[in-house]
């Protein structure tokens, strides 16, 4: 799965995760850029 921050475009990754379900779970992404660092 590839995640990108909705402010600046780079590519994020997934810091974070709860488990709703065996089916869903929430993910919580952290921008990779070090200048924007958008969570």
């Amino acid at each position: 799965m590839r995640v990108y921050c909705k402010v600046c475009g780079e590519k994020g990754r997934i810091a974070s995760r709860d488990e709703l379900s065996l089916e869903f779970a929430r993910l919580y992404s952290q921008c990779s850029s070090p200048h924007c660092g958008h969570t």
